[in-house]
């Protein structure tokens, strides 16, 4: 075997075991399924999966960086421009929703760990926070005047409307609602909120 169809036999190996166990936290509900039921979703010897990862615990370090990587490429593509916080988190959310019905497994799985990853990882964190920290400062998320508040509270507004977009994916504009949710616990007049809205949509398709 050449080493480049090696290569991508061992990089179609460990996607499978990555794969397996996204689908098992989903089916399970918590964070955490052992090491021998990843391996036989995955289709793979025990030993096979130590071929590819230290530990358990290694695993689940990758599993997360998938995910947090993830979200965070598709939080940042908003801020290539300039534009109103409202018309910022407005686009953001309408993206996190495309990408949790896009890949609904790599999204419940986040949404299922317990530590909100997909929201409250590190970058991540810091995108929402500038730009809510913009808002508050520009008067448009009033009468809130606590940046952290407001991010906690931008955090659940999120992670409650994204599992209802993961049930309901009938829906033909799911993000809406989030982005209604999360505004509105932000203080945003109902007019803004309609405007960054109108915006979102307009946006290109990720």
């Amino acid at each position: 075997m050449t080493g480049g169809r090696r290569e991508r036999k061992l990089l179609a190996v460990r996607s499978s075991l990555l794969a397996a166990g996204r689908e098992l936290v989903e089916d399970d509900g918590s964070g955490s399924v052992s090491v021998e039921a990843i391996a036989e979703r995955a289709d793979v010897a025990l030993g096979t999966f130590y071929n590819h990862f230290d530990s358990k615990a290694a695993y689940y370090d990758e599993l997360n960086a998938v995910a947090k990587q993830g979200m965070f490429d598709t939080a940042t593509k908003m801020l290539e421009c300039t534009q109103p916080p409202h018309f910022e988190l407005a686009a953001m959310c309408r993206r996190l929703c495309i990408r949790a019905m896009d890949e609904p497994e790599l999204s419940s799985y986040g949404l299922s760990i317990g530590d909100n990853v997909l929201l409250e990882s590190g970058p991540i964190d810091a995108l929402h926070r500038a730009v809510i920290a913009n808002g508050v400062s520009q008067g448009i998320f009033a009468p809130l005047d606590d940046v952290d508040l407001g991010v906690v509270m931008y955090r659940g507004a999120v992670r409650d409307a994204l599992r209802h977009v993961m049930a309901t994916a009938e829906n033909p504009a799911p993000w809406k609602n989030v982005v209604y949710a999360a505004l509105s616990l932000l203080g945003t007049a109902q007019d803004d909120i309609s405007d960054a809205v109108t915006f979102a949509a307009n946006l290109d398709r990720i």
